[in-house]
Formats: structure tokens, C-alpha cells, sequence
């Protein structure tokens, strides 16, 4: 539920800033799980979501970060394998 809470700020901010537009990049959250779907280039969405939850006092866990073509690939989120 803190999570919940916490990480809508970041959910408000992609909004306001119109990130999803910009960027080409839809964020999918349940609690701390993350999913961005990108439509091209990865590594922008990428740098922009890292600063934003630095600036939340926040961090990826690399370990568990993974870049996937989701049209080549499958990736895992929330118990299910997409």
C-alpha cells in the first residue's frame, strides 16, 4: 500500500510532463512492479525513469531490470509470463 502511495508520484509526474507522448513510453505500475512499454529507443525512457526515482529518493534494481522485444520475447510481471 506505501508503495502504492509513494509511486504515484511518479505516475503524476509522467503525466503532467507528457512523458508517455514525448517519449513514446507507457508506464504499467502495480505497486513497486514497473512495466514501460516503449514504441521506439529504449535508453531515453530509460535515463528519464532512473532520474525521476532518484529524485524520489528511489532506485532500479538492476538485477531485476531487463530490456525485452516484447514482440520476440516474453518477460515476466506480477507472477505471469507475457
Amino acid at each position: 500500500m506505501l508503495s502504492n502511495i509513494y509511486l504515484h508520484l511518479l505516475d503524476r509526474i509522467w503525466e503532467r510532463h507528457q512523458l508517455e507522448k514525448k517519449l513514446g513510453a507507457h508506464i504499467v505500475r502495480y505497486a513497486d512492479d514497473i512495466l514501460v512499454l516503449y514504441r521506439r529507443g529504449t535508453e531515453r525512457p530509460m535515463m528519464i525513469l532512473r532520474q525521476i526515482l532518484e529524485r524520489l529518493g528511489l532506485t532500479l534494481n538492476e538485477a531485476k531490470t531487463r530490456i525485452v522485444n516484447a514482440f520476440e520475447g516474453k518477460y515476466d510481471f506480477l507472477g505471469f509470463t507475457i
